[in-house]
């Protein structure tokens, strides 16, 4: 799995930082912080998802309270992109 821009894209996550990969996202308006990331899934990947039908999240809070997430299979979901 990797991280993958996407139209909309106005931010680039982790810059600069090795032990980490870079990642493009967009930053939504408003007062809530919503970023938006996506990533391209291989076709083993693809294959173990259709068999378990599970995906698993690791998220790292640094021990701070841990934050919402909403996995999107369609960015329309969350999102509507100006035309």
């Amino acid at each position: 799995m990797k991280a993958v821009t996407f139209p909309g894209v106005n931010r680039i996550i982790v810059k600069e930082q090795p032990q980490y990969l870079q990642m493009t996202a967009m930053r939504l308006p408003g007062n809530e912080g919503e970023i938006i990331v996506c990533f391209e899934l291989t076709d083993e990947e693809l294959e173990e998802i259709r068999k378990t039908k599970r995906i698993y999240i690791k998220q790292l809070t640094f021990n701070t309270p841990y934050r919402p997430i909403m996995p999107l299979v369609d960015l329309s979901d969350a999102y509507v992109l100006p035309e």
